[in-house]
């Protein structure tokens, strides 16, 4: 005859064993896109209604030859100031951005400078991010990209962000909106941001989506803190295989500073799509998206 041999509070210890991690993430908006950035040479900038992410444009560049070098940069705003005391703290640069051309990984690069000018040396007050490849023409993806901590000690402070070629591609029109800086705080097992990921084609998607690599196929989240109206969409797909039409795991919504948890799913990526930016910056005492997942 079968037997349960296992009591109450065994059961409570075996299901408390498995590995967990926790993401918490902030945020400094430091360009809207909502003016045309400084052109370069051989590069035309204008604003650009009629393909946007955020708000009403998105800054355009339309490249008259292959460009190595600056395409386009813009001082950074007073407001924007404050941010440089937290500068320690940024681990990530984000933005969505498209092209008319699928691009090879590499050949487009973010900046961020000391200088309101965008002219400082590599490496000499300006710090420059490989872009991974897009690999459609005429599509809107997020980056995410990371910023070592080698390269963050040389931004002593943020003047402008900026737009580099490396050899990029004559005639190419590249659009970028809404950048930001993110400092994202991990315990436990690692959860990574995905450096690329769709969000389609259809202008103003609700908000932010930003999509985290799990570190191990969770079976619960716990969702901590989301200071906004968000979706929490669990994916049991390919890691950093999500897009915006792509909801495998079903979603789960959120209202502003409701907090959640467990929830039961399996997945191995998760995307949190929010309608309202972080406010407060990077800094400790701003808003935060904290969640935890477990095995």
């Amino acid at each position: 005859m079968l037997k349960n041999i296992l009591n109450a509070d065994d059961v409570a210890r075996l299901q408390g064993m498995g590995k967990s991690a926790s993401v918490h993430l902030r945020e400094a908006l430091v360009n809207t896109a909502e003016t045309a950035w400084t052109q370069g040479a051989n590069v035309r900038t204008a604003q650009e209604a009629s393909l946007i992410k955020r708000g009403t444009y998105s800054s355009k560049a339309t490249l008259d030859a292959a460009i190595t070098g600056t395409i386009a940069y813009q001082a950074l705003a007073a407001a924007y100031a404050a941010y440089n005391a937290a500068l320690a703290g940024i681990t990530h640069i984000g933005a969505a951005v498209r092209s008319d051309h699928a691009l090879a990984a590499g050949t487009m690069q973010f900046g961020l400078d000391n200088s309101a000018a965008y002219n400082s040396g590599e490496g000499a007050g300006k710090e420059l991010f490989d872009w991974p490849a897009l690999p459609a023409a005429n599509a809107w993806y997020w980056l995410t990209l990371p910023i070592s901590a080698a390269k963050l000690a040389n931004l002593t402070h943020l003047d402008s962000v900026g737009l580099t070629g490396v050899a990029a591609h004559n005639g190419a029109v590249i659009y970028v909106d809404h950048v930001r800086l993110l400092k994202l705080d991990t315990h436990g097992a690692e959860i990574a941001p995905a450096q690329i990921h769709a969000v389609g084609n259809d202008n103003g998607d609700v908000g932010v989506v930003d999509v985290f690599n799990l570190p191990l196929k969770s079976r619960e989240l716990v969702v901590f803190s989301l200071p906004c109206d968000a979706l929490v969409i669990p994916y049991a797909g390919g890691l950093s295989g999500w897009t915006s039409a792509d909801i495998e795991g079903g979603a789960m919504d959120y209202l502003s500073g409701q907090s959640d948890g467990p929830t039961p799913f399996i997945a191995t990526s998760m995307a949190v799509q929010r309608a309202d930016n972080l406010v407060g910056g990077v800094s400790a005492t701003g808003e935060r998206i904290a969640v935890r997942v477990v095995e």
